[in-house]
């Protein structure tokens, strides 16, 4: 630390206290701690939390390249009825209710992206600007 620039400390104690601030929402999942999981689709507020981590590990340059693959949403979390099959009733239907669903399910996927956007354009960048102004962020279906 002290033969780092105010900048750089800065920068530091920030990283610091953003995964101190993560790491203190992380709730355990089973009685022997965190369960690692990589299945996304549907929860808000995991989402979230990785869209924070994804947005510290770059502006740190713990890592470059981040690919994130979201699984399909269940019939509820996007407001179609429990136990339908999205791809079968909803994805390949051609009914007003199928586009509406269909419609529904990307602006639940919109929201995730969203979020992980924001995040980005939250974080100041060393270059100027924010981290947004300085990443290439794609989303495919």
């Amino acid at each position: 630390m002290p033969r780092l620039s105010e900048a750089d400390r800065a920068r530091l104690d920030l990283h610091r206290q953003q995964i101190r601030d993560l790491e203190n929402q992380l709730r355990p999942r089973t009685a022997g701690g965190p369960a690692c999981t990589t299945d996304f689709s549907g929860s808000g507020a995991l989402m979230d939390q990785f869209s924070r981590l994804v947005t510290i590990a770059l502006s740190c340059d713990v890592t470059r390249v981040v690919a994130l693959n979201v699984g399909e949403l269940t019939a509820g979390e996007f407001g179609a009825p429990a136990g339908s099959d999205v791809h079968q009733d909803w994805a390949h239907g051609t009914s007003d209710e199928a586009h509406m669903h269909m419609g529904n399910y990307y602006r639940v996927h919109a929201e995730q992206f969203a979020q992980l956007v924001t995040h980005l354009d939250s974080a100041p960048d060393g270059a100027g600007g924010t981290l947004l102004d300085h990443t290439m962020v794609v989303w495919m279906t």
